[in-house]
């Protein structure tokens, strides 16, 4: 039911903002608690991807926007995915917050490879994001437990929570 709902997703530029913001939440909080994974999440992803391509000013890039903001702090998990978001010309002069947010998150993702790989020689990373970042890999690559991760971000919960109002607010077109 949901990848035909998906599937449909362009069809969306035709509902009023209310139907779209309802959308919105429902796809970004399945990105975001990870219910849905594989072909499923990658449809999820493509979708909003193709919708920042769409004019600024259209619903199918308010769509995108909104979605966005539901799981922009596990953006950072899909490095190549910001790295084509960043270079939507209209995303970074629509929405300078987002881009220095994903940036930002690059980055950590950079100094994590680089903590990974000189840890032999004592070198950590004391930031607790660029920490989480590492352990997403180590997950990702069989090498860290998913309940092991589940502490670790119950622990990142109540910073990030409030942070991604600040970090990323969604402005009504």
């Amino acid at each position: 039911m949901i990848v035909l709902l998906f599937r449909e997703f362009k069809l969306f530029a035709h509902f009023s903002k209310r139907v779209l913001k309802i959308y919105a939440v429902f796809t970004g909080s399945l990105i975001k608690n990870q219910l849905i994974t594989n072909h499923t999440l990658d449809i999820a992803l493509q979708n909003v991807l193709d919708s920042l391509h769409e004019p600024a000013d259209s619903k199918m890039f308010y769509l995108g926007i909104r979605v966005l903001a539901q799981f922009v702090d596990r953006m950072i998990e899909w490095p190549h995915y910001c790295n084509r978001i960043v270079q939507i010309s209209h995303v970074c002069s629509s929405h300078p917050e987002l881009v220095a947010f994903v940036e930002r998150g690059l980055s950590r993702v950079s100094q994590a490879h680089a903590s990974q790989s000189s840890a032999a020689d004592g070198c950590y990373a004391n930031d607790i994001e660029a920490e989480a970042t590492l352990h997403f890999q180590q997950m990702f690559s069989g090498q860290l437990t998913s309940d092991a991760v589940i502490q670790m971000l119950a622990q990142l919960k109540g910073s990030t929570d409030n942070r991604q109002q600040a970090i990323f607010p969604v402005h009504d077109c």
